[in-house]
């Protein structure tokens, strides 16, 4: 209680004396009363107040009054702390206020400074740009505006961008592909790959010096462990000179179609040009590719040229074109059957005939052997009636051909001869003996007559063999004969020891 003289004046609240000042004015008969409350308290101070009003009196004058105390806003946003959501998730901020009068206005401002509708609850769909801090302004009338936060993080899965998405750049300059990303939480792995399908080694940035085989599409899958991966791709284009490629040899048969084709790799795209050393008009197609011979012949053997060119260089290469024919040959002279007397001169010439020429002979002689030579073969004929010659002739494609000649040996008569080996020999009673003979003449021998040191005839043609016995010790005798002049006759001695009785 406060009591002060002589206005008479008392207020009852002796708890808060210490915060209370009164002030009285007196004027005519109108009396002005202040009175001063400080450190209020919404929850202990708005209460009705009683004030007495005495003037010595007893019967005193008694006003009761409310105060109200007035407090500015204060404001709370639940869910009470930072919140982690995912990309369309439904999102919903509910903010609690005090303050007296209550509050009345609410002002949601997003992460991106934009105002939002919304009062005491905020809802919205998360999308990768609401990520941030959100801020709702409160305000009841009374003091300053609050202010509170809540910070939203909006997970997304990963994208990507290849810059530059397209380039064309020379063989040997540095390339750099940067890759830029989104995504919540950000990506932390790269994996490139080569136009080869290869993995490359990189991060955000791809570098390397430029090649030919480095032509094609880039890739890069980025991850940020959310979601799938996400892919993105370049085009890189590596420029280059052309390498013109053709066949060294191109064989095209006589009176036959051919062509001669030519390869350029090179960035850009080579033109095509060709010349020849032969008289031909040229006709190409494949846009120059490709050089067409229609019905070959000789004429157009000969070298033909390709050139290919770009905005980079050129290149030439050449091929040497053969329109060959069959290889095949001719034995001169060209009678069906040579006709020479025994011990004459017999020269035989293989004429060889192909495109390319035929650079190589082999002759196959009436005995079966073959021997590589010239076309020309000479030899002394021998009394041999009929003999057949083969000849080969081969170019340099490896082709061959082949043709053969009859030489018949018109043969002079000789009487027959002949010898007996050994024509001596002494041997042991039981010992085998053989005894052999070889003539000559032309005709052959065709009989032998052999006579045993007794006299007796023995049978036997061109080997006599028989068991030693002391008898058979004696000159053996053979008769041979042709048909011309007389037999021939020739002799061995043969010596058979034995032991003494």
């Amino acid at each position: 209680m406060i009591r002060r003289k002589p206005s008479g004046v008392e207020i009852l609240l002796a708890e808060r004396g210490a915060d209370m000042d009164l002030d009285v004015e007196s004027n005519l008969n109108v009396l002005n009363i202040t009175f001063s409350l400080r450190n209020l308290s919404r929850k202990t101070d708005e209460m009705y107040y009683r004030i007495t009003v005495y003037n010595d009196d007893p019967d005193s004058t008694v006003k009761n009054t409310k105060l109200n105390v007035d407090v500015p806003s204060s404001c709370k946003i639940y869910p009470g702390k930072n919140i982690t959501v995912i990309e369309t998730d439904n999102v919903s901020l509910n903010v609690t206020t005090t303050g007296n009068p209550p509050v009345y206005e609410y002002i949601w401002t997003h992460p991106n400074g934009s105002r939002l509708t919304a009062n005491s609850r905020l809802t919205f769909t998360a999308s990768r740009q609401d990520t941030g801090t959100y801020k709702v302004s409160v305000y009841n009338g009374v003091g300053d505006r609050s202010i509170c936060k809540r910070h939203i993080t909006v997970q997304f899965p990963s994208s990507c961008t290849i810059h530059p998405d397209a380039t064309t750049v020379k063989e040997t300059d540095k390339v750099s592909l940067n890759v830029t990303t989104t995504g919540n939480p950000p990506v932390y792995e790269y994996i490139w790959t080569h136009p080869n399908g290869s993995t490359l080694t990189a991060d955000s940035t791809l570098t390397f010096t430029a090649s030919r085989q480095d032509t094609g599409t880039y890739k890069v899958s980025v991850y940020n462990g959310f979601g799938d991966r996400s892919i993105c791709t370049s085009n890189v284009t590596v420029q280059y000179p052309p390498v013109a490629v053709t066949s060294k040899l191109v064989i095209i048969e006589n009176y036959q179609n051919g062509s001669i084709n030519c390869s350029a790799p090179g960035e850009p795209e080579p033109t095509f040009s060709w010349t020849s050393t032969t008289t031909r008009t040229l006709l190409t197609k494949d846009n120059g590719r490709t050089v067409v011979l229609i019905n070959a012949t000789l004429e157009d053997t000969g070298n033909y040229t390709c050139t290919a060119k770009n905005s980079l260089g050129d290149s030439s290469s050449t091929s040497s074109v053969i329109v060959a024919y069959l290889v095949g040959c001719t034995i001169s002279p060209d009678l069906p059957n040579v006709i020479v007397n025994e011990s004459g001169s017999v020269t035989l010439t293989c004429v060889g005939k192909g495109q390319p020429p035929v650079n190589e002979f082999f002759w196959t002689y009436p005995n079966g052997t073959t021997h590589p030579g010239t076309s020309v073969l000479q030899y002394r004929a021998s009394r041999t009636n009929i003999k057949i010659y083969h000849c080969l002739v081969r170019n340099s494609l490896g082709r061959s051909g082949n043709c053969t000649r009859k030489v018949t040996v018109h043969s002079i008569p000789v009487p027959s001869s002949c010898e007996i080996h050994p024509n001596t020999t002494t041997v042991k009673e039981t010992d085998k003996v053989s005894l052999n003979v070889t003539t000559t003449g032309n005709p052959p021998v065709y009989e032998y007559i052999w006579t045993h040191p007794t006299g007796s005839r023995l049978t036997a043609n061109s080997t006599l063999t028989f068991t030693a016995s002391r008898q058979d010790t004696g000159t053996y005798k053979v008769s041979v004969y042709n048909g011309v002049g007389d037999p021939g006759i020739c002799t061995s001695n043969v010596t058979a020891q034995c032991k003494l009785m």
